[in-house]
């Protein structure tokens, strides 16, 4: 990812752009991936959400030009003060709730809820960004294993299908760990840790009331059961008695004062982010450099530039 910048008439723009090789892409057979989370993106339309700009591409990249969000990851927050005062919590929490309940009504079940995964802007909001796993749902489930082992949803690890409920399970721990400082279910291997999914015995301790409500109602095993499956859908949740549902419009508009607003010195700062601007390097195996002078690449290749060239 890099932070780039555009001007128009004098006037300067900043927006991060995701360069992805079309070696590794095809290499690491995640053409797929790449072409959903361009559709997601360009489908959805929130103040919560990360927003596409452009795609574009040239002989040996496809590039992805996304608004920038300078404050950081919600993750380092979280890490520099162990746990969030309730008020942040739920500020936090509402917003993302607000984000995940428009995607369900864009048919999409986002699938890799986490405080990676939430960027916090330059008046303090937090912004989903990542949608490669996201997916349209044009059917009542899917069965692809994919995510952070700490947030699947009990249905995911035992291949039983699942749908959007996924999304509500993961928000169930990622409100429980804002406030405790670490997730329900933590252990060493991700083995463990999915054994401790399907067990599903979460201790709250002196957890808020109505926290402990909220978390325990979306921490369901059974989906059909879980807070945000019911009728009324996602609104049940948005409407929990935790969140500040009645407050969608202003929190919307930004115009509610957030728990922490980045200090920048200008539009180019990135000193709330950990690492530098360095693209990843993946080492491919014999099998893929075979891949890379076959038949298939070209198709491959041909398929993933005729997207690309396509807004």
């Amino acid at each position: 990812m890099h932070l780039v910048e555009h001007q128009v008439s004098g006037a300067k723009a900043f927006y991060a752009l995701k360069q992805l090789p079309k070696q590794h892409i095809i290499a690491m057979r995640q053409v797929d991936h790449i072409l959903s989370e361009k559709e997601v993106l360009f489908n959805i339309d929130h103040p919560f959400c990360n927003t596409l700009i452009a795609v574009m591409l040239d002989e040996k990249n496809v590039y992805m030009l996304l608004e920038v969000a300078l404050g950081g990851e919600l993750f380092s927050q979280m890490r520099k003060v162990g746990s969030l005062q309730i008020d942040a919590a739920r500020f936090y929490a509402t917003c993302i709730a607000s984000a995940i309940a428009h995607l369900h009504g864009r048919k999409t079940v986002y699938r890799d809820l986490k405080p990676e995964n939430v960027l916090i802007d330059e008046l303090g909001y937090p912004k989903l960004i990542d949608f490669g796993f996201a997916k349209r749902l044009d059917s009542p489930r899917t069965w692809t294993l994919c995510g952070t082992p700490h947030y699947l949803a009990p249905e995911m690890i035992t291949s039983q299908g699942h749908g959007f409920a996924v999304d509500w399970w993961a928000f169930g721990v990622l409100v429980y760990e804002m406030l405790v400082g670490t997730p329900p279910f933590n252990a060493e291997s991700e083995l463990a840790i999915y054994q401790q999914i399907i067990k599903n015995r979460v201790t709250y301790g002196k957890m808020n009331a109505k926290a402990k409500d909220l978390i325990s109602s979306l921490l369901v095993t059974d989906p059909l059961q879980r807070l945000g499956s019911g009728k009324r859908a996602d609104e049940d949740v948005i409407k929990h008695g935790f969140l500040r549902g009645g407050s969608l419009s202003e929190l919307h508009q930004r115009t509610i004062p957030a728990p922490w607003v980045p200090k920048l010195k200008d539009q180019k700062d990135t000193t709330h982010f950990d690492y530098d601007e360095q693209s990843e390097t993946i080492e491919l195996t014999k099998a893929d450099q075979e891949l890379l002078q076959s038949a298939q690449y070209r198709k491959e290749e041909v398929r993933l530039t005729a997207a690309f060239q396509r807004m």
